[in-house]
Formats: C-alpha cells, sequence, structure tokens
C-alpha cells in the first residue's frame, strides 16, 4: 500500500510545441541519414539503369506531356520552346509526386520498424522527403545542363533570366519541398485508419497534375477561369483560388525566374506559402494522431 504522502507522477503526451519533441528529433538525426541512405540504395541496387532513372523520368514524362499537349493541343507556353518550358514544371512535379508517395506510405511500409522498437515517428516522412530530394538534386542538375545548351536558342525567342530575381529559385523550390511533405503527412496519417485513402492517392495526384500549370501556362488557367466564373455567373469568387494549390505558384515563379517572359508574382507566393504552412502543421497533427495508434491498427 502507497504512503498517503507519496509524491503522484503524471505522465502527459508532449505537444508539437514541445521542445522536448523537436530536441528529440534533433538527437535521432542519425538515424533519418541512415533511413535516407538506406532508401537510396535499396531503390538503385539492384537496377540496370541505376541513377540514370532520376534522369529519364522527367525526360520521358516531358516528351509525352509535349507530344499530346505541345504538338496535338498546341497549347500554349508563352513564347518558351515547349519541351524546355515542360521540363522546368516537369522537375518540380516529379519530385512532388514521388515525395508524396513516398510519405503518404511511410508509416505501412515502415510497420516492422515501428512496432519493435521506439523512435521519433516524424523522422519517417522527413527522411522519405529528403530521399527524394536527392533525386531533385539530379533533375535540377539536368536542368541546368538543358538551359545552358539551349542558351542560344532561347535567346533568340526571347527568354532570359531574371537575374535580380534568381534568389526566388530556392523559396520556389522550398515551396514545394514543404507542400510535398504536408500533402504527404496528412495521407500517411489518414491511410492508417481509412484504406481507402491509398487508393484515392492515386487520383488526387492526376487531379493535381491537371490542376498546376505544367502543360499549361498559369496565364491561361487564370483566363480560363474568369470566362468560367464570369459565364456561370457565379459571385463571390475570383480567378486567383488557382494559386491556392501551392504547387502552382513554385511552378510559375521558376519559369519567370528562367525565362524572363513573366514579373515574378510575389503575392502568389506568399498565398502558396501560407497554404503550405497551414497544411503543415495540420498534416503534422493528423501524423502524430495516427502513430499512437498505427500498431494496433494496422
Amino acid at each position: 500500500m502507497n504512503a498517503p504522502d507519496a509524491p503522484t507522477i503524471v505522465i502527459t503526451p508532449r505537444g508539437l510545441t514541445s521542445f522536448a519533441e523537436w530536441r528529440e528529433l534533433w538527437v535521432a538525426r542519425d538515424l533519418c541519414w541512415f533511413l535516407v541512405r538506406r532508401d537510396i540504395k535499396t531503390r538503385y541496387s539492384q537496377s540496370v539503369l541505376g541513377l540514370s532513372w532520376a534522369v529519364l523520368q522527367p525526360l520521358f514524362t516531358t516528351g509525352v506531356v509535349t507530344l499530346i499537349f505541345g504538338k496535338m493541343l498546341d497549347a500554349p507556353s508563352d513564347g518558351v520552346p515547349y519541351p524546355i518550358y515542360a521540363l522546368t514544371a516537369m522537375v518540380a512535379w516529379t519530385f512532388f509526386q514521388s515525395a508524396v508517395g513516398d510519405t503518404g506510405n511511410c508509416l505501412a511500409s515502415n510497420l516492422g520498424v515501428i512496432t519493435k522498437v521506439y523512435f521519433p515517428r516524424l523522422i519517417l516522412p522527413f527522411a522519405a522527403v529528403l530521399c527524394r530530394m536527392f533525386d531533385l538534386l539530379i533533375m535540377l542538375a539536368l536542368l541546368v545542363v538543358v538551359l545552358v545548351t539551349s542558351h542560344g536558342y532561347l535567346l533568340k525567342t526571347g527568354c532570359h533570366l531574371q537575374v535580380s530575381a534568381l534568389w526566388i529559385l530556392p523559396l520556389a523550390l522550398a515551396l514545394t519541398v514543404v507542400a510535398a511533405l504536408a500533402l504527404g503527412m496528412w495521407l500517411a496519417g489518414l491511410s492508417v485508419q481509412y484504406r481507402d485513402v491509398r487508393v484515392a492517392q492515386g487520383i488526387l495526384l492526376q487531379i493535381l497534375f491537371y490542376g498546376s500549370p505544367i502543360a499549361y501556362s498559369s496565364a491561361v488557367a487564370l483566363e480560363r477561369m474568369a470566362h468560367y466564373l464570369k459565364t456561370r455567373h457565379i459571385p463571390g469568387l475570383s480567378p486567383e483560388i488557382y494559386f491556392l494549390n501551392p504547387l502552382a505558384d513554385a511552378i510559375e515563379a521558376m519559369r519567370a525566374c528562367l525565362f524572363g517572359k513573366e514579373a515574378v508574382s510575389y503575392e502568389h507566393l506568399a498565398m502558396g506559402a501560407v497554404v503550405a504552412l497551414v497544411a503543415l502543421v495540420g498534416g503534422i497533427w493528423c501524423f502524430r494522431r495516427a502513430e499512437n495508434v498505427v500498431a494496433d491498427v494496422a
């Protein structure tokens, strides 16, 4: 029997704002890098083409998009050669798609580790995104090579770098990374209890592909949306809602910096950043709720 004056110890879960929670993530950073290296080696260890897939995937998809949208449908590209125009967006999209897919499945694919040993579960989505950032660096190198080799041709079409706005490029890429992490964490958290989410993930990514200015320009999207809202007499809606999609803001900023056909829209970037950060906070909350029950419902 406990003594009446014995101290009472109350154990409560740490919240997202707890300093100890984030310090624990920093202490376990070596585990994060181990998971990143493991995933990279696993992906390319028994592949004939190896790292070449990081180059071939955006090139192949760009070729298909160019054939269908650029040649058959004659989609406008703001005066930029269509293959290069599409490749710029495809670099961001290929990373986004793969990062969302890996992050959305990070709990299910690491279930054997989760049920055997404790570690900060938030490491899993961060490791998944960091792993895909390795591919992103390769794709960015490909884009630089294409831009350098096509420099003379681009100048003839009136394209030029906006040197004063080049600092926007890292921000646009960071926005893509945050958006991918946010959406992936939402999908990972929801898929623990709702198996339908894994099926709906592919549908959602298809919607985002056509809802982002990958095969067309954002100016065309705004024009068509304005026409639709006007003809349907829908009050209270602005075509600017298109830029609630952070990926659209990132792609628009990248093209504006690289081709100089339009000015960089800081308002759109700010809008996308707010949406991405709010989604990230919600995604962390959803993921934290799911990590506590994943072993029970898996």
